[in-house]
């Protein structure tokens, strides 16, 4: 199961950092930025971006300190059960 967030992004922007770390991992393919309010694609030609994993984004430019990023995505969750919510037990 799996379940649409917004999220802030966990580093500020410092006008020179371009790496950037979601709270919880997501679904790979389901990430969208969020800059300042505006969504942008990954393709896009002056805030696009590259998941690099299933908790990072690399942008193609460095948001200047102030701005505010969030993540849209699909928070990745492991099915679990009654017993084990988190999915964690082997």
């Amino acid at each position: 199961m799996s379940f649409e967030v917004i999220k802030r992004m966990v580093e500020a922007p410092n006008g020179a950092r371009t790496n950037f770390t979601t709270p919880t991992p997501f679904t790979p393919g389901t990430f969208r930025l969020i800059r300042n309010g505006q969504a942008y694609e990954p393709d896009d030609d002056t805030f696009g971006w590259t998941e690099v994993s299933t908790t990072e984004v690399q942008l193609t430019e460095a948001p200047i300190t102030g701005e505010v990023l969030q993540g849209f995505y699909s928070e990745l969750r492991s099915e679990g059960s009654p017993f084990d919510p988190a999915g964690v037990l082997p």
